[in-house]
């Protein structure tokens, strides 16, 4: 980190986070709430600062999914494809809680909004990990494997590659 004091760059192993990186050994911040979306079993990202939810399109049947004119951007600026808008249910324990949302085929897990945080009057409790939706608490998860990242690249077009050669090839990544 920089010293603005002494005009020093130090190399500080007690600070823990940089823009989402993690120390091996700091103890996982839980920030996912387990449920059931459409018979499958994930950990969404409660994420404040994000503006709209988003579902991957794995967990969301075809049927679901209506037209979307919205376009949608990462933080870093990135452009993120979206198929449609969804409204499903997620089923809490014994809680039913209505999720509308973006869907795309390019987000690894379902991303809950603040949006989302607001309609489900909800309260994160960080020390205790938790978070009250309409009155009820549940407890929150950390996540549950870094290399949950699965990754498929699929070539779009024909591509005639010559022998002994390398070509930089036009792929869609899925997830």
């Amino acid at each position: 980190y920089w010293n603005d004091v002494d005009g020093m760059l130090y190399d500080d192993y007690d600070v823990a986070r940089v823009n989402g990186a993690q120390l091996e050994n700091e103890p996982k911040s839980c920030a996912y709430l387990r449920m059931r979306i459409n018979r499958h079993w994930v950990s969404c990202l409660v994420d404040s600062g994000c503006e709209l939810t988003l579902l991957p399109a794995r967990m969301v049947k075809p049927s679901q999914i209506k037209e979307t004119r919205t376009k949608v951007k990462a933080a870093n600026g990135t452009a993120i494809p979206v198929l449609g808008i969804t409204c499903v249910r997620g089923k809490i324990g014994n809680d039913v809680v209505t999720i509308r949302g973006l869907v795309s085929d390019q987000v690894a897990e379902p991303m809950l909004s603040i949006e989302w945080l607001k309609e489900n009057k909800a309260v994160w409790d960080f020390e205790k990990g938790t978070l009250r939706l309409r009155g009820k608490t549940h407890r929150l998860v950390a996540r549950e494997c870094e290399d949950t990242w699965v990754r498929r690249a699929v070539i779009t077009d024909d591509i005639d590659i010559p022998a002994l050669s390398e070509l930089d090839v036009p792929v869609k990544i899925m997830c």
